[in-house]
């Protein structure tokens, strides 16, 4: 990121730029777990990075979310989206994970529609 971004950014926001060039606080400890649990294979840089893939809804990202907590939990972090665009990321999950969460998403849409 250029510094004229933060600059702008940190006018937009009221926020010093030494506020904006620290460390994300709610990571601290767990930064290294995240990293072991969600980017095992460096699909991603980094945990910010797959948080920007997230919020743009990449499918190769919310696959490895779903795959890694749960469609559950990935529902609670992303929204109902999760349910409804199964498909797009489906192929992004292991083919035996695949199968279960499908018939997962395929009971909880009868469970809405009911």
């Amino acid at each position: 990121m250029r510094g004229s971004h933060l600059a702008g950014i940190g006018r937009a926001l009221d926020v010093s730029l030494d506020s904006l060039m620290q460390p994300l606080p709610c990571l601290g400890e767990n930064e290294d777990a995240l990293r072991a649990h969600l980017l095992w294979d460096r699909l991603y840089e980094g945990l910010t990075e797959f948080a920007v893939a997230l919020i743009g809804w990449e499918p190769r990202a919310v696959g490895r979310l779903v795959e890694v907590y749960g469609v559950y939990a990935a529902a609670k972090i992303l929204g109902p989206s999760v349910w409804k665009r199964f498909g797009e990321y489906s192929r992004f999950t292991a083919p035996k994970r695949r199968g279960d969460l499908q018939t997962l998403v395929q009971w909880k849409c009868n469970q809405v529609a009911n």
